[in-house]
């Protein structure tokens, strides 16, 4: 079973985007973030959820 995934407040904002369908460009545009920031948060997320 696996244990409970801390996610900070943003990477809950970036998570419900891709669940969405966003692209990256499209949720830096709506959360007001560069690029590469969301593609550093959802690295995060793909790391923490042992996505590969």
């Amino acid at each position: 079973m696996m244990g409970l995934v801390e996610v900070s407040q943003r990477e809950r904002e970036v998570l419900a985007a891709v669940g969405a369908g966003l692209s990256n460009a499209q949720i830096a545009r709506r959360l007001r973030l560069s690029v590469r920031t969301v593609e550093g948060h959802v690295s995060s997320l793909l790391r923490k959820y042992g996505v590969a």
